[in-house]
């Protein structure tokens, strides 16, 4: 990859590695954490982290839309031994994922609940895998990058996620997931850069698979209005990239205005307390 980064398009084919390399270039992540903290957003960017559930969920993507990370299965029993940390590190060493025998069988039970949904079935067997959009915004000439699990031809954008919460759809845990880790702004950072790369999109969709047993399954999509009150904090973001970018400056928190910041216990302590 040149310094100059990936030019804007949108890619098919594109290596997921240097899809997340490419510096220069804004995702939705990245909006997420310099929205918190610029300094927390560069050190991660700087020093990434392997997360083992991060890597089931890629095994998972890999088997459910049949394209995506290379992953070896490693005939141990647990990450406990030496020679399980050898071989995995020889794996990552490689660009591959590693993921234990039982781990896999589990990846595998949950992508056959997956192709057998009724409708998250066909959202996940058609349409382009893994597609990734450059960008350029229009304000900030901050280059944006979003890769979507698919890309349908009627312009929909699907994601897929495994939980460890209740995928139930009117239940408070979906809710509850969707605000922690703020899949409005990646719905709404995602819809607006396809479209920046010169794809029609109608609307995105969330998939939700229960990491346990019978592995439940729904499809939810954010509330259009949700997703259109991000937009002036991911503006915001895009004008602190662009800014920690030129001056190499990049602040602790983004609203840090005192140097002794007053803050109250929840309405619900105080109740308890009473």
């Amino acid at each position: 990859m040149s310094r100059r980064g990936i030019p804007a398009g949108v890619y098919d084919d594109l290596d997921e590695a240097k899809y997340h390399r490419d510096a220069r270039s804004l995702s939705s992540t990245g909006v997420k954490r310099l929205l918190v903290s610029p300094l927390q957003f560069k050190w991660e960017r700087e020093n990434p982290k392997v997360k083992d559930p991060l890597e089931f969920g890629n095994v998972v993507h890999a088997l459910a839309l049949g394209k995506g990370t290379a992953y070896e299965v490693l005939k141990f029993e647990n990450r406990m031994t030496n020679a399980y940390k050898d071989a995995a590190k020889e794996a990552r060493t490689a660009g591959v994922i590693p993921i234990l025998r039982k781990e896999y069988a589990k990846a595998e039970a949950i992508a056959k609940r997956l192709h057998e949904h009724p409708v998250a079935g066909p959202l996940l067997l058609g349409g382009r895998s893994e597609v990734s959009a450059f960008a350029w915004d229009k304000v900030t000439r901050v280059m944006r990058r979003a890769r979507a699990d698919k890309l349908h031809d009627n312009g929909l954008l699907v994601d897929l996620k495994t939980t460890a919460a209740s995928a139930e759809p009117t239940r408070w845990a979906v809710g509850k997931t969707v605000e922690a880790y703020d899949y409005d702004v990646s719905a709404a950072y995602y819809e607006d850069t396809f479209r920046l790369a010169g794809v029609e999109i109608r609307g995105f969709v969330h998939i939700f698979v229960e990491k346990d047993p019978p592995h439940l399954i729904s499809v939810v999509e954010v509330d259009p209005d949700d997703i259109d009150r991000t937009r002036p904090d991911i503006a915001r973001a895009l004008e602190v990239f662009r800014d920690c970018t030129k001056s190499g400056i990049w602040p602790d928190w983004t609203d840090h205005h005192q140097p002794i910041t007053p803050v109250r216990l929840p309405g619900w302590k105080h109740k308890e307390i009473a």
